[in-house]
């Protein structure tokens, strides 16, 4: 899974799974699906994170 290092606190809303869903994203490092990393909303608060381990503060998105 793609790691992404976001700049500003955000709320993602998502079709996710089958059903609509709000991903809730804190300032840091965070291990996400490729559909999360691939929204235009998350490229517009974070960017991705090359060939470096996942430091992410919660873990991985649900």
């Amino acid at each position: 899974m793609p790691i992404i290092k976001v700049h500003k606190a955000f709320e993602l809303s998502i079709a996710y799974d089958g059903e609509l869903r709000k991903l809730p994203f804190a300032v840091g490092e965070h291990e996400v699906p490729q559909e999360v990393a691939d929204h235009w909303y998350t490229k517009a608060h974070s960017e991705p994170v090359e060939d470096e381990p996942a430091k992410a503060k919660k873990g991985k998105a649900e």
